[in-house]
C-alpha cells in the first residue's frame, strides 16, 4: 500500500481523520485532532488581532503596551509574564 500524500492545500480535519480511520491509526488520529484545536485557538488570536487593528489602528499596539503595564503594575498581569 502506498502511503498517500498530503498537499499544502487547506485540508480539513474531517478529511485526515478519515485518512487515519481508513488506516485504523488512532494514535494519529488523537494527535492530529489535537493539533487541529490547537491550530483553531492560534486562529482565532490571529483574527482579533487583525480585527483590532482595523478598529484602533496605528495606536493598537501603544494602547496594549499601556494595558500590559497597568495589570503589571496592579499584580493581574498572568503568570509567567
Amino acid at each position: 500500500m502506498q502511503p498517500r500524500t498530503l498537499s499544502h492545500e487547506k485540508i480539513n480535519e474531517s478529511q485526515c481523520g478519515d485518512e487515519c480511520a481508513e488506516n485504523a491509526d488512532a494514535v494519529s488520529k488523537t494527535l492530529f485532532e489535537a493539533l487541529v484545536a490547537e491550530e483553531e485557538v492560534h486562529q482565532d488570536q490571529y483574527e482579533t488581532e487583525l480585527d483590532n487593528l482595523e478598529k484602533f489602528g496605528a495606536n493598537y499596539l501603544a494602547l496594549q503596551s499601556v494595558e500590559r503595564s497597568k495589570s503589571v503594575a496592579t499584580g493581574t498581569a498572568p503568570k509567567g509574564e
